[in-house]
């Protein structure tokens, strides 16, 4: 069982695994068509970091995904988006799986304590709401709208880097792409990272688990379901803190259509931190003087 003690032992100095992709992200979700690498890197350890915070907070030695829906069972947009995920997986082609789909797996999680069928009816009343995907296509909308034809390229490839590796289906699509540009069109075009558009499901599972583990190579044994939701949320906290760190910026700017430099680490730190802020999390109704738990994740504090 992952425990508290070792939780922040390796977070620090740890190797980067997902700079790259996290770098094109920032793109997309605001920050320059550059991003500082030391600040991919400091978003890197906060994800590890919130990720394995909450599995702490699943109180299970090896959390299933029963478990994990669970824990996040007061953050219907992040149940309603990991459903979605899911769904894109199950009919993404490379990535299908046998059997009992992944949608399946998570909606017969979700079925064991959500009585009143509340998630099921929302999916079916409304097959196509996912809240945290209309804010990410408005902040790309956003950003899109600043760019030049080349930088507009460029902001497509990006859009496909994820944690989940650089999702394409035709080998045909990079080899085309890495002949009709150069590296000053597209500064983030990463070869390693492409190549794991391509590799197998478990590949990587695998890869997500290392960059978990940190080092640790036994703390922390999950099932490939239950990785790919981890991966779900890992992408939406980096667009929580690469958006509201670029938003915060442009308080000050009086042209939005121009980032201020790129995003620095004390800007993503500052926006964490304010998203880590308790206060506003409302206290147990039922018991006198409660108050939230301390060093909670930020998938159960933040509002997403």
């Amino acid at each position: 069982m992952l425990k508290e003690q070792t939780l922040f032992s390796l977070v620090e100095n740890m190797v980067a695994i997902f700079t790259a992709e996290i770098r094109c992200m920032m793109y997309v979700f605001g920050d320059v068509e550059t991003p500082c690498s030391e600040t991919a890197e400091r978003i890197e350890n906060l994800v590890r970091q919130e990720i394995r915070k909450l599995l702490i907070e699943t109180n299970a030695g090896e959390p299933s995904i029963s478990d994990l829906l669970f824990t996040l069972r007061s953050q219907n947009n992040l149940l309603l988006r990991i459903v979605r995920f899911m769904h894109a997986l199950d009919t993404g082609g490379r990535d299908k799986v046998s059997k009992m789909t992944r949608v399946d797996e998570v909606l017969e999680s979700i079925a064991v304590w959500d009585f009143k069928n509340s998630i099921q009816k929302e999916l079916k009343q409304y097959p196509h709401n996912d809240p945290l995907k209309l804010k990410k296509l408005k902040v790309m909308s956003d950003r899109i709208n600043s760019l030049s034809d080349n930088e507009y390229e460029h902001h497509v490839y990006c859009q496909r880097a994820s944690f989940y590796g650089y999702a394409t289906k035709q080998r045909t699509l990079v080899k085309m792409q890495a002949d009709l540009s150069d590296s000053s069109n597209f500064p983030l075009k990463n070869q390693k990272m492409e190549k794991y558009g391509f590799v197998k499901r478990k590949v990587k599972v695998d890869r997500f688990l290392e960059f978990l583990r940190g080092g640790e190579k036994n703390k922390i044994q999950l099932s490939e379901v239950v990785v790919e939701a981890l991966i779900c949320l890992a992408n939406e906290l980096v667009l929580k803190l690469v958006s509201n760190a670029a938003k915060h910026r442009f308080q000050f700017s009086s042209d939005e259509s121009i980032l201020p430099g790129p995003l620095r680490v004390y800007d993503i730190e500052a926006t964490y931190a304010s998203l880590c802020d308790q206060s506003n999390v409302p206290r147990l109704s039922l018991i006198k003087n409660s108050k939230p738990a301390k060093n909670q994740s930020i998938y159960l504090t933040a509002s997403f």
